[in-house]
């Protein structure tokens, strides 16, 4: 269940975390978590961490996962409204808790990329 669940995804940070410098993709419901929620503030406060939110607005998620997607409802609601529910909750704890925000609707991959690499450059 969830709680097992986080309790890995807690672990895994950790462990990835005490191995140094890296890029990492969090997982959409990393930060939500208590524990790992304080493990990457104290990782930001020492220094060691920055927090990228890539943030793209809801009708661009929902493009993304598209019509045809077998993505199972995490809320039992229609996937749409469950996207809009769940930006509005998550946006923000994600704006509080990143070092840099960047507004990824309209941009490619790449443009992505470049914008992350850009903000870590400074």
């Amino acid at each position: 269940g969830w709680t097992a669940f986080r309790a890995f995804e807690l672990e895994a940070l950790s462990a990835v975390l005490s191995q140094g410098p890296c890029v990492l993709g969090l997982g959409g419901g990393t930060p939500t978590d208590d524990g790992c929620r304080r493990l990457l503030a104290a990782s930001q406060r020492a220094g060691s961490l920055r927090l990228v939110y890539l943030r793209a607005s809801p009708s661009v998620l929902g493009e993304r996962i598209g019509p045809g997607d077998d993505r199972p409802s995490l809320t039992g609601i229609d996937p749409k409204d469950e996207i809009e529910a769940v930006f509005a909750e998550r946006d923000p704890l994600y704006r509080s808790m990143a070092d840099a925000v960047i507004e990824c609707d309209g941009l490619s991959i790449d443009e992505q990329a470049a914008a992350v690499i850009a903000e870590l450059g400074r």
